[in-house]
């Protein structure tokens, strides 16, 4: 079974990105499974903390060493992502070990 993690751009509880990512596991076929990773209680990135460990920050990791992709959906904004992603996944990009 396949196992994608599925990342929302938009914090917004009730965003129109968050409703398509939900419409996506249900549109996903029987091979594979799309399980959300929340990102909202991601602090931004600060290359000054870069090593200290943030048990929000570890739990994300794990959750995306367990997938085998990542979908990314996310609201434009002058052409460019949602500025979180920017912030939050070097993180993600760093100290991978």
């Amino acid at each position: 079974m396949l196992k994608i993690g599925g990342i929302c751009g938009s914090l917004r509880k009730d965003s129109l990105n968050k409703k398509l990512l939900l419409a996506s596991q249900h549109l996903c076929p029987s091979t594979a499974t799309i399980e959300i990773l929340d990102i909202s209680n991601l602090p931004l990135f600060n290359q000054d903390h870069e090593n200290n460990v943030i048990k929000e920050v570890v739990e994300f990791k794990e959750k995306v060493r367990k997938m085998d992709g990542i979908l990314f959906v996310s609201p434009e904004y002058n052409y460019r992502f949602f500025y979180f992603f920017s912030f939050s996944f070097p993180f993600e990009s760093n100290n991978l070990s």
